[in-house]
C-alpha cells in the first residue's frame, strides 16, 4: 500500500474540507471536477488532484500520493444484491434492506429510541453541542442515550405534540447556544441504510417549522465510509435563503436564479421538496420546491464520485451556528427513488 489508511467511517462533519483539496475560503482561478476513466480527476487554479481507488493523488510532475479518501473495497464488501433488492451486510447481524423509499410521521415515537433501530426508520442521531462537542463524545452520548443510561445534555430530539403537521406528533430538534468555541451545532436524525449511487433519482419531501434560530443545513446525503463525508446538502445562508450544495472539493453550488428571492419562514409549517439525479458529469440534475413554488432547476454535477455511494441521509438541523439556539420541527417525511 502506497500510504497509510485513515479510516474514519463514521465522522459526519457538515463543513467538509480535506486537507488535499483545501478549505471553502480558498480563492481558485478554475475549478472543475472532471471523471476521467476510472479516475476523478479536481482541478483547482494551478493544482491538479485525481482520486483513484479510494488514494488521493498529486499530479503535477510526479502523482504522488497524499490522502487516503475512503477503502475502494466498502461498497463490494458491505452490500449485496439479491433478485435486484440490496442489502447492507452487518456482520454478526445478517443483511438488512436497505431503504430508497420510506415514509416517517413519528406519531408512533414517545422518545427518540423509539425511532432508531434496524426495524425502523432510521439507525442513528447526532447531537453536537457544548456537552458532546467531539465525534467521540457524541457517539458515546448516543449509545448511553439509546440504552437509556443518559439523558441529553443540551442539543435534544423529540417525538413532540406541541407541533404538528398532521396526525398526532412531529419530530422537535434543538440545538443550543454555546460557550465553548464550538464551529457548529448539531441535531439530526440519522439513517445509513441509504443507497443512492450513480444514475438513480433522490426525492426527499418534508413538513419543516422553524420556530426559533437559523440552522444551516437541514439535508445531508453523504458517503459515510469516505473520510469527512463528502456529499450533497440542502442549506441555508444567513437569510434562510436555500441552496443546494456538493460537499466535495471547491463545494459547488446549485442557487435560486437571481430574480428569485426566497426565505425559508418562520413561525410556520413549510413544505420542502427536493429532487437529485445523481451523475458525476454535468448531466445531474437538482430541483427544489418551497410550498409548490420550484426555486431551483439545475444541471451540474451532483456524484462527488463516479463510484461514489451516498449510504447516509441525515435531516434536522444537521448544521447550525453554535451562537444561538435553534429550535426545529419535522414532520411527514418521505424518501423515494421513483418520484414524489
Amino acid at each position: 500500500m502506497l500510504i497509510k489508511r485513515r479510516f474514519i467511517p463514521n465522522l459526519l462533519i457538515s463543513l467538509f474540507s480535506v486537507v488535499a483539496f483545501g478549505s471553502a475560503s480558498t480563492a481558485w482561478a478554475t475549478n472543475s471536477i472532471t471523471t476521467i476513466g476510472n479516475k476523478t480527476r479536481i482541478v483547482a487554479g494551478n493544482r491538479t488532484l485525481e482520486v483513484e481507488q479510494g488514494i488521493v493523488y498529486e499530479v503535477g510532475e510526479s502523482r504522488t500520493p497524499i490522502e487516503q479518501l475512503y477503502d475502494p473495497n466498502f461498497v463490494q464488501n458491505t452490500y449485496t444484491k439479491n433478485a435486484n433488492i440490496i442489502y447492507r451486510i452487518i456482520p454478526n447481524h445478517g443483511n438488512l434492506q436497505v431503504k430508497r423509499n420510506f415514509t416517517e410521521n413519528f406519531d408512533s415515537a414517545n422518545t427518540v429510541r423509539d425511532l432508531i433501530g434496524a426495524d425502523v426508520n432510521w439507525t442513528a442521531m447526532t447531537v453536537q453541542g457544548e456537552g458532546s462537542p467531539t465525534v467521540a463524545s457524541y457517539v458515546d452520548l448516543r449509545h448511553k442515550i439509546l440504552r437509556g443510561q443518559s439523558d441529553f445534555l443540551d442539543n435534544r430530539i423529540d417525538p413532540s405534540t406541541q407541533r404538528k403537521h398532521s396526525g398526532t406528533k412531529s419530530l422537535r430538534t434543538f440545538t443550543k447556544a454555546t460557550t465553548n468555541g464550538l464551529d457548529v451545532n448539531k441535531s439530526s436524525l440519522d439513517t445509513e441504510l441509504t443507497f443512492f449511487a450513480r444514475g438513480d433519482d433522490f426525492w426527499f419531501s418534508g413538513w419543516f417549522f422553524l420556530e426559533q434560530g437559523k440552522p444551516a443545513s437541514l439535508i445531508d446525503l453523504e458517503s459515510a465510509y469516505m473520510k469527512e463525508g463528502p456529499g450533497i446538502r440542502l442549506m441555508l445562508d444567513d437569510e434562510l435563503r436555500p441552496s443546494v450544495q456538493l460537499k466535495f472539493a471547491y463545494k459547488p453550488a446549485f442557487k435560486m436564479p437571481q430574480q428569485t428571492n426566497y426565505s425559508l419562514p418562520t413561525g410556520k409549517w413549510v413544505h420542502l421538496r427536493l429532487h437529485i439525479y445523481l451523475m458525476d458529469s454535468d448531466a445531474g440534475r437538482v430541483r427544489l420546491w418551497m410550498d409548490n413554488t420550484k426555486l431551483i432547476d439545475q444541471a451540474g454535477r451532483t456524484l462527488t464520485m463516479f463510484d461514489a455511494v451516498y449510504n447516509s441521509l441525515q435531516v434536522g438541523i444537521t448544521a447550525a451556528p453554535p451562537n444561538m439556539n435553534t429550535v426545529l420541527y419535522m414532520d411527514d417525511i418521505r424518501v423515494s427513488d421513483s418520484g414524489l
